[in-house]
């Protein structure tokens, strides 16, 4: 009895030496967890119709968002649950937020605590996703001989690229790109160069007279990578929304309408290399992005590499909180980002249009392969998964917050929910890389192969000798090729290939005793666009491929003369096209031929094989 009274003594004495402690009153600048970050989209190097240049041509687009890691309210309810709960109901000690500030009044002790906490957050959500691109210009052959395939490279074949790439015989470095970004900010580095040309001609008529007012366009070429970053939980790897795109010039043709009101219209051409897609990348590792030849450079291969690291302090101990209870914040927006889907374009005479994008889920937990993942069906997952018993106190509490979810667990429950989480990031960490080659054969080599390419599902002995013999130049020649990389289920496409602008029509424009034609000029596109959904099958063993991939050889437009009066010449074009819309169950790893079409290649007639191999890797 004497010793629990004495324990009684000891714990009345301090809590009378709480309620004596000195309280002080602190004011906490946390603008920076509670600040807008700005989100920055690339500039538009596309040749055509640019958003806000009323119909210029190569004219880029800027555009700006904002949004807050968390709100000041939260931060002041994370402290009063962490720290010293009970304490709060005391008139004395405080709490409030305003404008970028908490006024904080409590004791020393606490305040060390909060102190410390609020250090904690300004490490976790000050850190920087840097991510770097190295845009390489190889030979085939170097380009075949590193063994690279869109996905994450091992170490030997990054290495195999960039020996290459410093060996002037075998190929050099086209581009540098490498910006910074918070985590889940989208931002872009761009290296762009403006030169500007007479693009068209505005016909004015008033009564009798006619006279054609110049419109200067502005034509961009260079490089662009415009990304938006999401650091996994674990800091171990980094989702990324990825918009790369590379214009290099071919040249400026003069062309001359023979209308004695126009004077002389300029049409640019130049390669294209560009991709939409999202990829998970480990941290500090290299992946290949996408790739495709380079008609200018003789059909050297461009490859577009992308590394993601990380810059600033660690994270260290979530909380130096001592409560039973605490409160937690886990970042879950690498599981639950929306992955777009990203159309390509159709490669066809005049300006294309693209398909239009929605928003879809890829994340599959690993019960259920295929299905899509929702913040409220992770917390579900949680509450089904981790303690499931203790969700019915009350007192535990889960609940999302922008890209948190936000935890009133006791240690050991987080600690096991952190556990849960890594566990289930592998499932949305799946990429699928695939590569698409375009092959032409004349009639002797398709009437050889005509048997062993015939069928339901042609031999890969069959594909892979008709890829060397294409190589060889041995009756079948490679016309175009593309490859990138993109996560399961998401549609994504790459295209390798070229743009340019030429004059389509004239239109008429009369007034009273006066008339003239008034040019019309437009954007043709070409060569090849690899446009594919590719989901993994449960067996992991096969894909299913959704495919749409495109080539399109252009030949240069020919000049024709109306003989219309004050009309004047326009151009003719000729394209030939092979087009492919199929449904396709692959084995994974292995060449598949998605289809084989007729047509004419150097006015010759020429049979094309469309040959198209996927892999899947995980991002680890």
């Amino acid at each position: 009895m004497k010793r629990c009274l004495a324990v009684l003594a000891l714990c009345a004495a301090s809590a009378g030496a709480q309620d004596e402690a000195e309280r002080i009153s602190r004011a906490y600048d946390v603008r920076f967890l509670t600040s807008a970050v700005e989100h920055f989209k690339g500039p538009n190097l596309d040749l055509g119709c640019s958003e806000d240049s009323g119909g210029g041509i190569g004219v880029g687009v800027f555009e700006s968002e904002a949004n807050a890691p968390i709100t000041g309210e939260f931060l002041a309810s994370a402290i009063v649950t962490n720290f010293d709960e009970d304490s709060w109901s005391d008139s004395r000690n405080s709490i409030e937020y305003a404008s970028g500030v908490l006024y904080v009044t409590q004791t020393r002790e606490n305040h060390e605590r909060i102190s410390k906490y609020l250090e904690m957050l300004r490490r976790r959500f000050s850190r920087r996703i840097v991510v770097e691109s190295d845009v390489l210009l190889l030979s085939p052959e170097a380009f075949a001989a590193s063994g690279a395939v869109p996905g994450v490279l091992t170490a030997a074949q990054e290495k195999a690229l960039r020996d290459a790439a410093a060996d002037a015989g075998k190929g050099r470095l086209l581009a540098l790109l490498r910006t910074v970004a918070l985590n889940g900010q989208r931002v872009f580095a761009a290296d762009v160069r403006d030169t500007s040309y007479i693009r068209d001609y505005d016909v004015e008529i008033a009564q009798d007279a006619v006279i054609a007012d110049p419109v200067a366009g502005d034509l961009r070429h260079g490089a662009v990578l415009d990304v938006l970053p999401i650091l996994a939980n674990d800091a171990a790897t980094v989702l990324m929304e990825t918009r790369f795109s590379m214009a290099r010039p071919r040249g400026m043709a003069s062309f001359d309408t023979g209308n004695g009101v126009l004077g002389a219209i300029q049409f640019p051409s130049r390669d294209i290399l560009r991709t939409k897609t999202s990829v998970v990348c480990p941290v500090g590792r290299t992946l290949l992005l996408c790739s495709g030849p380079l008609e200018s450079e003789k059909g050297w291969i461009a490859a577009v590499l992308v590394r993601p690291s990380l810059s600033g302090q660690t994270v260290g101990d979530e909380t130096s909180s001592t409560e039973k209870r605490q409160l937690r914040m886990f970042d879950v927006s690498s599981l639950t980002a929306s992955i777009r889907d990203f159309p390509g374009p159709r490669l066809e005479l005049g300006y294309p249009a693209e398909g239009e994008s929605g928003p879809s889920t890829s994340f599959a937990p690993p019960s259920d392969e295929g299905a899509g993942m929702t913040p409220e069906q992770l917390i579900e997952a949680i509450r089904s998964n981790v303690a499931k018993p203790s969700w019915s106190n009350s007192r535990n509490r889960l609940w999302q917050m922008g890209d948190q979810i936000v935890v009133v667990q006791t240690p050991a429950v987080l600690d096991e929910i952190a556990r849960f989480l890594a566990v289930a990031a592998p499932a949305r960490n799946r990429l699928i890389g695939v590569e698409m080659t375009v092959v032409s054969m004349d009639d002797a080599a398709w009437a050889s192969r005509r048997a062993s390419l015939s069928g339901a599902a042609p031999a890969g002995d069959a594909l892979r000798d008709l890829l060397q013999a294409a190589l060889r130049g041995d009756g079948a020649r490679v016309v175009s090729s593309a490859g990138g990389v993109g996560l399961n289920d998401q549609r994504f496409h790459v295209w390798a290939g070229g743009d340019l602008a030429w004059l389509v029509d004239m239109d008429v424009e009369i007034a009273q005793g006066a008339s003239s034609g008034d040019p019309v000029v437009d954007v043709m596109r070409s060569g090849s666009c690899l446009d594919v959904r590719a989901t993994l099958a449960g067996d992991g063993k096969r894909l299913h491929l959704e495919l749409r991939p495109s080539c399109a050889v252009a030949q240069a437009p020919e000049e024709h003369d109306t003989k219309a009066p004050n009309v004047g010449k326009l151009q003719k074009a000729r394209m030939a096209t092979v087009d492919v819309r199929a449904q396709a169950y692959v084995p994974d790893g292995e060449w598949t031929l998605a289809g084989i079409t007729t047509g004419t290649a150097g006015g010759k007639r020429a049979h094309f094989a469309t040959l198209i191999r996927a892999r899947s890797m995980e991002a680890k």
